[in-house]
């Protein structure tokens, strides 16, 4: 079983199996986005993130949508209970993966910025595409007007 108890393409959490609750059709959509996603880590031209690398790259991702630049240090104070020192490894570590790019700025050389690559965004891109796929498989067009109308 892995880090994250998968085993045999199925998602188990904590030792039960979480098909076995997937009783709402959200639930059941959350287990195959999960089985999707760990698919999709499985392929080779998927660069491997561990779970600090992902959540630093999808906030510095999310700043760069919003406008916000941000400074390697700033970037290294992001991840709440991570070391700076942890964070400037994984900055690093994203920028050999090729996630991450360094861009000084124009009115002080000494400042650089933290930029998401193509790579990156690509990335996202392939989650959110299973996001989709999750719920496109688990909502029939009947079922999915009739949620829009009963909240």
């Amino acid at each position: 079983m892995g880090r994250f108890g998968v085993q045999s393409g199925l998602v188990w959490s904590f030792g039960f199996n979480i098909l076995n609750m997937a009783h709402s059709r959200h639930a059941s959509t959350y287990v195959r986005f999960l089985n999707l996603v760990n698919a999709l880590r499985q392929m080779p031209a998927v660069p491997l993130l561990d779970a600090v690398e992902e959540r630093l790259l999808g906030r510095l991702l999310a700043a760069r949508e919003a406008g916000q630049l941000v400074q390697v240090t700033e970037a290294a104070r992001m991840e709440q209970g991570t070391p700076e020192r942890t964070a400037f490894r994984r900055i690093k570590t994203l920028h050999s993966k090729g996630m991450l790019a360094f861009e000084p700025c124009v009115q002080d050389q000494r400042v650089r910025y933290i930029v998401p690559t193509r790579a990156a965004e690509a990335y996202f891109e392939k989650l959110g595409k299973c996001l989709e796929l999750a719920r496109e498989s688990a909502w029939s067009p009947s079922e999915t007007e009739t949620s829009k109308a009963s909240p």
